[in-house]
């Protein structure tokens, strides 16, 4: 016999699962819902770096690339920034970029913001850097996608 208790657990949901699942729901439902929208839009790729390369900011960068592939968008990670070598070589495994294109160290965003051709930051970094790693993307004229 299952006690309250138990039964409550087994229904709960973590914040990473709800924000995954929510976030690809709504991009798909935009997809769906406005095609006239997605119909007009403009021609140019999304190139996204993401800075934070820990376990939020890859399943960022593949929460992005579905979303992108789901609206019918071209999008590509090109670049990855971190304060830590070991998490910015995620970048080479998770996205298939070159060594180059994986910046480490706590000016790695400003590295990865000039990169050529990137649009759009994803900063997934833990709180307490966000406010520098944002006026950088501003001070830079990159989109950003910030949680």
């Amino acid at each position: 016999m299952k006690t309250q208790n138990q039964s409550h657990e087994s229904l709960t949901v973590n914040r990473r699962q709800f924000i995954k699942s929510s976030s690809l729901l709504a991009a798909s439902a935009a997809a769906v819902s406005f095609p006239s929208i997605l119909h007009g839009q403009a021609k140019q790729p999304f190139n996204a770096v993401i800075i934070g390369v820990g376990g939020r900011g890859g399943g960022a960068g593949k929460d992005f690339l579905e979303a992108a592939k789901i609206a019918g968008v071209e999008a590509k990670v090109v670049a990855v920034a971190d304060a830590f070598p070991g998490q910015a070589n995620r970048g080479k495994t998770e996205f298939g970029l070159p060594a180059d294109k994986c910046f480490s160290g706590f000016d790695s965003h400003i590295k990865a913001l000039q990169v050529p051709g990137v649009n759009y930051a994803i900063l997934a970094a833990p709180p307490g850097f966000r406010a520098p790693h944002f006026k950088a993307c501003i001070e830079a004229g990159k989109n950003v996608f910030m949680e």
